[in-house]
Parts: structure tokens; C-alpha cells; sequence
């Protein structure tokens, strides 16, 4: 007995058990501390820590490579990788309704990491090894701020980003002998970096954090 086309549903995701690690710092507690979120796949989980329940904020269509959350837990954004030769998109999704906020696709082969600032206005992403361009989108107007090369040409790529807190507009990048902070000029569209100087210290930064104060 032949089964109708039009009698077959697509299935929805009720949930999912596991972790792949791959993401840098890609497991999140959310500044609420009831959910926890991580990339799994082309989605971004979301687990209700006491109820198990799970959501997902979908809207990639490659891996995850990396997720932020803003301050206060109102944004939840991802990059991911894609094919050679294609751009790969950041998105940014409103954490409450699972709503895309934004999305830009800035960025050649795949995004290295992304971060919000501070004052959760802008989005920050940072493009691979193909791409090497940091870049900064205000989320309310959806505009570029802008996009430059992420390190120096005597240093090696920038893998890793982390907001200011306290100081709305800078931001630092690290990577593989390269530590920058980062103060953006928003009204003329462009961000200036000066280098950490580390005297004949040699370090490849793997993931950066700031205390709050």
C-alpha cells in the first residue's frame, strides 16, 4: 500500500545528548544561570538546566565553529564554516523568542570566533586563516562599523576575541604572537588596533577573558 506524498511530515527535533568540544569556548551558561548553550552541528542548543527541556536557534546552514553570548544574556549569536570559495555567515538571535536579530556575511571560508560588546550594541567577528579580517556590526541598525586585517604582517593569525568590559567600545583579539586591543569610532566607521608590547614573550593566545571590573 502506497503512502501520499502529501501524508508525510517532517519531523521536528525534540532534543539532543552530547557535546563535540570543537567550538572554542563553545559551552555557555547563560548570565541567568538556568540554560546552557552549545553548537551542536549547524544548530544552537539550548537546555533548560533543571527541567532538561531543549530549544534550538537554527538558521546556519555548515558546522558551528564558534558562539557567544551578549552581558545580559539578551543575544545569542554563532559563526560557522563553509565551502572554499563561499562566504560564511554570522547570525544573531534574540535569546527570549529565538528570533533572528541580524546576519552578515563578511567573511571568506569560515568565522574563527565571534563576541559582543559589552554594551551588547555590536557584534564582533573574527574570519579564519582565508580571511584574517576582523569585522563589526551594529545590531540595531544592522550597518557595518567596519572591517580591517585582524594582526600585523610580523605576526601569526588571530583566532580568539573578548569584549572590554566597562569600556563599550574596545575590544581585544589574540592569536599566534599577536595580542591587540581594539578601540572603535563608530561615527567614522572604522577601529583602531595597538599591539600588546610583551617585551621577547612569545605566546600563541588561545581564548581571552576580562574581569569585570
Amino acid at each position: 500500500m502506497s503512502v501520499e506524498m502529501e501524508d508525510i511530515k517532517d519531523l521536528s527535533l525534540r532534543s539532543i545528548i552530547g557535546y563535540d568540544g570543537n567550538a572554542m569556548k563553545g559551552l555557555k551558561v547563560h548570565p541567568g544561570g538556568n540554560h546552557m548553550i552549545s553548537p551542536f552541528g549547524i544548530k544552537v542548543a539550548i537546555v533548560h538546566m533543571e527541567t532538561k527541556t531543549h530549544r534550538y536557534l537554527e538558521g546556519n546552514t555548515n558546522v558551528i565553529t564558534s558562539v557567544a553570548v551578549s552581558k545580559t544574556g539578551k543575544y545569542v549569536a554563532a559563526g560557522q564554516v563553509n565551502h572554499m570559495g563561499f562566504k560564511a555567515p554570522v547570525f544573531v538571535w534574540n535569546f527570549e523568542t529565538g528570533e533572528v536579530k541580524m546576519t552578515h556575511e563578511s567573511h571568506k571560508v569560515r568565522v574563527e570566533n565571534v563576541a559582543f560588546s559589552s554594551c551588547e550594541r555590536y557584534i564582533i567577528s573574527l574570519g579564519g586563516k582565508d580571511d584574517a579580517n576582523v569585522c563589526v556590526f551594529d545590531i540595531e541598525t544592522k550597518d557595518a562599523i567596519c572591517g580591517t586585517f585582524s594582526s600585523n604582517k610580523n605576526a601569526g593569525d588571530a583566532v580568539t576575541l573578548g569584549p572590554l568590559n566597562g569600556h563599550n567600545l574596545c575590544f581585544i583579539s589574540g592569536g599566534v604572537y599577536t595580542l591587540k586591543v581594539w578601540t572603535l569610532d563608530p561615527a567614522k566607521r572604522s577601529a583602531s588596533g595597538s599591539d600588546v608590547q610583551m617585551g621577547k614573550i612569545r605566546r600563541k593566545v588561545t581564548c581571552i577573558e576580562v574581569t569585570d571590573d
